[in-house]
């Protein structure tokens, strides 16, 4: 992290009871090929040792950390959101990872294409075992979904190797199976003044909201289909920002029935089968 020059990056990275892998998630970004960036730390009301883990780096300045009262993922990254000094802001969580060049990566496609409204990119699943001594990578998340066959032509505007970039027709498929992963997100901040910031009344599905906004107004998104950036570490015992989102699933069919993507009965089939799967098993 270089503190020569104003940040171009502000890595946010919301925290609540993680002491036992959120230094692994640091050290990641730390570890970026890209050196222009800041890493804010929101500590979201931990009750465990989490200020203890990260005393060495806020006394050596690697992160800014700032602890707020317990008001979920939201409100923490609208807070690092507010005190961000970079001109692009990243997401990464707490049990996650970056890979090498994943800021690197991001950020040249942003400025090759700057008139879009976020950059994202495909992911790795870790399965962290229940003793915390093995990671098992699962498949990508591109190849789980199937997402290069899936996906119309129609809804590509461009493609250049492995880079995707997605115009709104690609909406309904963003909606029915969301696809971009908040870890793999990296925004102009500008764009925040656009759209809003995120919506705390969430506390599950806000950053689904956000994406949908940012879509939305924007009309584009650039998505490299075969480049992982990122792995989404999947804990025993972690329910603050889950991975099997019912909130998101329902949200999900409630913007489907209020665009009017498909015809009326169509979106209410659609909807009733989303609330069946996130509540009935």
């Amino acid at each position: 992290m270089s503190n020569q020059r104003k940040p171009e990056v502000s890595v946010i990275i919301p925290a609540y009871n993680g002491a036992r892998y959120i230094c692994e998630c640091i050290e990641s970004v730390l570890n970026q090929t890209y050196r222009h960036f800041e890493i804010i730390v929101i500590d979201d009301g931990s009750t465990d040792n989490t200020r203890e883990v990260l005393e060495p780096y806020i006394r050596n300045s690697s992160i800014r950390y700032f602890y707020q009262d317990n008001a979920g993922p939201g409100a923490a990254r609208n807070f690092g959101i507010k005190y961000a000094q970079g001109s692009y802001i990243s997401f990464c969580d707490q049990d996650d990872w970056y890979e090498k060049d994943s800021l690197e990566h991001r950020l040249n496609l942003y400025e090759k294409h700057p008139e879009l409204g976020l950059v994202c990119s495909d992911f790795l699943t870790a399965f962290m075992t229940n003793d915390y001594n093995e990671v098992v990578y699962g498949e990508s998340y591109v190849k789980e979904l199937n997402l290069l066959e899936r996906i119309p032509n129609a809804c590509i505007e461009t493609k250049e190797k492995n880079v995707y970039i997605f115009n709104m027709n690609v909406f309904p498929e963003m909606i029915l199976a969301p696809f971009v992963w908040i870890g793999t997100m990296m925004i102009h901040k500008e764009v925040f003044d656009k759209v809003g910031i995120f919506d705390e009344k969430l506390r599950w599905s806000a950053d689904t909201d956000i994406q949908i906004r940012i879509f939305t107004i924007t009309g584009q998104l650039v998505r490299t289909i075969d480049r992982p950036n990122l792995s989404s570490g999947m804990h025993t015992g972690i329910t603050w920002d889950g991975r099997n989102d019912r909130g998101s699933i329902v949200l999900n069919g409630v913007y489907l029935c209020q665009l009017q993507i498909q015809e009326k009965e169509g979106a209410r089939r659609s909807l009733k089968y989303m609330i069946k799967i996130a509540f009935i098993k």
